[in-house]
C-alpha cells in the first residue's frame, strides 16, 4: 500500500496537482513558457510606474536646473560696473554702498574704486548716482583713461597696504599688469600722460602722507616707521620725505602735522 500511495503521489506532482485537488506550477515549466503570476505581473508593473515617476523627476530637476541657469545668465546681462574715484578705505566702500542701495540698485561686488550692480543703470539713474557719490567727495570715471587711471590708484593703495602688513608683494610692475590685466608699459603711459607724473612717483607720495599720519599718532620711532611702510633705511625715508614735501622729518613734526592731505587727495 505505501509503494502504490508513493506511486500515486509521484504521478500527482509530475502533472501538477496535490492529493487534495489543488494545482502547483513546475518553476522549470513556469520559466521555459515565461508564464507570470498574477501577484508577479502587478509587481512589474509596480516597478514599472516608479521608473516612470523617477524619470518625470529627473526631467523636472533638469528643468528647474535649466530655468535656473537662464535666471542667472539673465542676470549677469543686466549688471554694470562702475569705476568710482576716491575710494581709498573701508568707510568708503561702507558709503558707496550705502548710497547705491539707496538709489534702489543690488551690490554684488564692491572694492576700492570697483561696484558691480544690478541692474544695469540707464543715463538718467548713472546722473541720481553721480550727483550723490560728489556730494560725499566721490565721483565716477567716465572715460576708459580715466577708468585705468581711477583703478591705478585704487591698486596702488591696496599695494602699500600689503607692504605695511608684511607680505612681500610682487615688484610693481608684475602687481599691476597682474591685477589690470595690461602691460606695464601701457599702464605708465596712460597715467603719466593723464597725471603728469609717474605711477612709481605716485607711490612715494602714497608712502609719503601714510609716513605723515604715523608721525602724527606719536607710537612709532622713525626706524620702525620707515621698516613699516617699506622703506629700506631711516636714510632712504628721510631723503624721499624731503624731496616731496620740502622739509626734513624734524621739522615736519615741529609743525605737528599741519600739511597733511587725504591719500584721495594726492595728485
Amino acid at each position: 500500500m505505501d509503494a502504490n500511495y508513493n506511486k500515486q503521489r509521484r504521478s500527482n506532482d509530475i502533472g501538477g496537482t496535490t492529493r487534495d485537488g489543488g494545482n502547483t506550477e513546475d518553476p522549470l515549466r513556469v520559466q521555459a513558457t515565461g508564464e507570470v503570476k498574477a501577484g508577479d505581473t502587478k509587481s512589474a508593473d509596480t516597478q514599472s510606474s516608479n521608473t516612470q515617476s523617477a524619470d518625470t523627476q529627473s526631467a523636472n530637476t533638469k528643468s528647474a536646473d535649466t530655468t535656473t541657469d537662464n535666471a542667472e545668465i539673465g542676470d549677469v546681462t543686466n549688471r554694470g560696473t562702475l569705476r568710482i574715484k576716491n575710494m581709498v578705505c573701508d568707510r568708503c566702500i561702507m558709503t558707496v554702498d550705502e548710497v547705491l542701495r539707496d538709489h534702489g540698485f543690488r551690490v554684488d561686488q564692491i572694492s576700492l574704486g570697483v561696484v558691480v550692480i544690478a541692474p544695469k543703470p540707464d543715463t538718467d539713474s548713472l546722473g541720481a548716482i553721480e550727483q550723490d557719490l560728489e556730494a560725499r567727495g566721490f565721483s565716477l570715471a567716465r572715460d576708459h583713461r580715466e577708468q585705468m587711471v581711477s583703478a591705478i590708484k585704487s591698486e596702488l593703495i591696496t599695494y602699500l597696504r600689503l607692504i605695511e602688513a608684511r607680505q612681500e608683494p610682487p615688484l610693481l610692475s608684475e602687481y599691476l599688469s597682474a591685477k589690470m590685466h595690461r602691460s606695464y608699459p601701457t599702464l605708465s603711459r596712460a597715467f603719466t600722460a593723464s597725471e603728469g607724473h609717474t605711477i612709481e612717483q605716485h607711490l612715494i607720495r602714497l608712502r609719503t602722507e601714510r609716513v605723515k599720519e604715523l608721525l602724527s599718532f606719536g607710537e612709532h620711532t622713525l626706524s620702525e616707521i620707515a621698516f613699516q611702510v617699506g622703506y629700506s633705511s631711516v636714510q632712504h625715508l628721510s631723503a624721499q620725505f624731503k624731496k616731496v614735501t620740502g622739509k626734513s622729518v624734524s621739522e615736519y613734526k615741529k609743525e605737528r602735522g599741519s600739511s597733511r592731505q587725504k591719500l584721495d587727495a594726492i595728485q
